[in-house]
Order: C-alpha cells, then structure tokens, then sequence
C-alpha cells in the first residue's frame, strides 16, 4: 500500500507593507551605562558649577547656602580683576604655561637622543642619575629650589623663578629614551643614506 503525502499548499509572503514592523525602542541598548556615565559626569562637574554659582554670591549669601545666582556677581569680577588684579595672574599663569610646555619638551626630546644615539664617559651613570630623581618627592627639593632661586640667583618676584626650575624633566627625558630607544635601527641607517644629516635622529621620522 503506497501512502499519498497530502499536497502542500503555496503560502505567498506577505508583501512589504503588510508585514509587521520590529518594535522601536527610543532606549539605546546599554542605557543603563549611559546613565551611570551622566551621574559621573555630573558628580565631577558638580563642584565646579558650585563655585561658579557662588562666585556670583555675597558673603551673607554664600553663607546660607544657596543654590540660586546672588546678586554681587558685577561687584564680585570687578574686585577679582581690578583690585587683586587676577587678569595680570592669568597672563602670567599662560607665559608660564607656554614656556614651560615648549622648553620641557625640546630638553626632554635632545635628553632622549643624546641617551640613545650618541657615545660619552660616563652615560650611562648619568641615566641612573635622571631615574634616580625620578624616586625623589618633590617635597624634598622644595626647600633647597627656593634656596637656590630666591638666594643664590637672586631671581626672587621674577617670571624665571617660575619657569627655569620647571624646564628640566626626568620623566620626558625618560619617555623620550624608551621612544628612540625602540625604533629599529634600519631605519635610522636608511634615514642616513636618504642625507637626513650626520646624525641618526636628524631626521624628522624619529620624533614622536
């Protein structure tokens, strides 16, 4: 006896605009981290629009901690800027910052070329030494850098007190070593025979 499969019918898909769409969800699918990073966000950010909020306040109104603009907020900048002449800190603070950021990064970067591509007695002695002060707190030079500065230089209430002592870097010196430090040496030899210059770090390939 032969079984006959019943015959099976056709089923034609639905066309496009009949079909059911997915559901939408106006959360995105880690909402929850997202929230966590906008909490963050906010407890970091809290203090500073705390102290900008009572940096428009009187001292009646800072006291009673009130979270609302105070009223002294032109009396406030006018006494910051013209009687504790906060704009002549400011220039200051950015010729600092300019100085300081360039000049520690062109004696970090000659530091590390010197520690990696040139031969001198005594190198590596001098090497120890900069990592030696790496371990050193800045507490403990602080007396005797305001010794130096304000005594021996006599560089007291001048803009080189406040740049000079800070040029010198261990840690850039350092950073800049391992950097060269790792580059293959092929390519400092085909730096040279392209004419980079005598020296293998001449060439611009090998700074950071």
């Amino acid at each position: 006896m032969k079984l006959i499969d019943p015959p099976q019918t056709q089923q034609n898909p639905l066309p496009l605009s009949d079909r059911p769409s997915p559901k939408r969800h106006w959360l995105p699918k880690n909402w929850h981290i997202h929230l966590l990073l906008w909490i963050a966000c906010l407890l970091v950010c809290l203090p500073l629009l705390y102290a900008m909020l009572v940096s428009t306040q009187s001292n009646a109104e800072v006291v009673t901690f009130q979270f609302t603009p105070g009223t002294s907020i032109a009396r406030n900048f006018w006494i910051a800027m013209v009687s504790r002449n906060l704009g002549q800190y400011m220039i200051n603070s950015t010729i600092q910052a300019v100085i300081i950021t360039i000049g520690k990064t062109m004696l970090s970067l000659l530091a590390g070329l010197a520690f990696v591509y040139f031969r001198f007695p005594g190198k590596w002695l001098v090497f120890g030494f900069v990592l030696l002060t790496l371990m050193m707190p800045t507490e403990l030079l602080t007396i005797s850098l305001f010794r130096l500065v304000a005594g021996g230089l006599r560089w007291g209430d001048s803009l080189s007190a406040l740049t000079v002592p800070f040029l010198a870097s261990a840690t850039g010196a350092f950073l800049f070593r391992q950097h060269f430090a790792n580059l293959p040496a092929e390519l400092s030899e085909a730096a040279q025979l392209d004419g980079s210059g005598p020296s293998p770090s001449s060439g611009a390939f090998s700074y950071p």
